[in-house]
């Protein structure tokens, strides 16, 4: 599953699953053209977030490869085994 990290003035959002990339990209770039303003977008999780963008405010989005958690994997015993000592 990847994961899409956006930063805006040093500040990161992790973007939520239904939020289309592609779109906030192009929504910040007509902002930006315009002087600025407030975007809104959806993190994680669920919550609407806003967000001022104007010139010279710096933009980055980075997409990482989230893999699942699963169960811990048991190497040993789970307790002290002092009958060896």
């Amino acid at each position: 599953m990847h994961t899409t990290f956006m930063t805006v003035d040093g500040q990161e959002f992790c973007l939520g699953n239904g939020q289309c990339v592609t779109a906030a990209k192009e929504l910040i770039l007509s902002t930006v053209r315009r002087g600025g303003g407030l975007v809104e977008f959806v993190v994680a999780s669920g919550i609407a977030v806003g967000v001022l963008v104007a010139p010279g405010i710096g933009v980055q989005f980075r997409e990482e490869e989230v893999v699942a958690e699963s169960e811990p994997v048991a190497i040993g015993p789970s307790y002290a085994d002092f009958d060896q000592y």
